[in-house]
């Protein structure tokens, strides 16, 4: 998959904590000084760092080179560390970073239950980072479980291996509601876009 091109973003300012209340999920368990300290180092990082130093838009494309074009692979004991990485680094790049490695990489859509239990265990900044979705069939108990696809409003683009003929009127109907675009490669694969603003792209790809 190509890589996806981040629209231009404006920085998130870094903004110390105030009162008594310890900012989260980066500061939470800690006492004022030691979150007075994390501050200070925080702020250092933006004014000195190369990385952060760079354009937002450059910093998009060196994160998009980083982290996208993958699979988020079924959940699995094993962690996919290396997609967050990068948001461990500093306060100032978790911030920047955090809901990319959803928003750039391909879901294959996991079976039954344990989509519900994936998608549910992610709060709404990352489900609405979710753009891409991969089914490696469509059957009669996934095409029950297409309304749980409503918990990701940004999806953009569903692709469907192994499609059978007698399930493609529901994958029709769920389309028109979601405003999803059908386009039909072969006889295997369907490719379902998301139009964006009145505008419709197609997607092309071979089973």
């Amino acid at each position: 998959m190509v890589r996806p091109e981040l629209r231009k973003t404006k920085r998130p300012m870094h903004t110390p904590n105030k009162g008594n209340r310890i900012e989260k999920p980066v500061t939470r368990h800690l006492t004022r000084n030691q979150t007075a300290k994390l501050n200070a180092i925080t702020v250092n990082n933006e004014r000195g760092s190369p990385l952060l130093r760079l354009p937002q838009e450059i910093n998009d494309m060196v994160y998009g080179y980083a982290i996208g074009g993958g699979k988020i692979r079924r959940p699995k004991l094993e962690h996919q560390n290396s997609l967050f990485n990068l948001s461990r680094v500093s306060r100032t790049l978790y911030l920047e970073t955090n809901p990319l490695p959803y928003k750039l990489n391909e879901f294959p859509r996991a079976p039954g239950d344990l989509f519900d239990a994936m998608i549910n265990n992610l709060d709404d900044e990352k489900r609405g980072a979710i753009n891409y979705m991969s089914l490696d069939s469509c059957t009669r108990s996934l095409i029950a479980k297409l309304p749980n696809m409503d918990k990701l409003p940004n999806l953009g683009l569903i692709i469907i291996d192994r499609l059978e003929e007698r399930h493609l009127s529901s994958i029709e109907e769920y389309a028109r509601r979601r405003e999803l675009k059908l386009n039909y490669e072969g006889q295997q694969i369907i490719h379902v876009l998301l139009c964006s603003e009145g505008k419709s792209e197609e997607e092309s790809g071979e089973d």
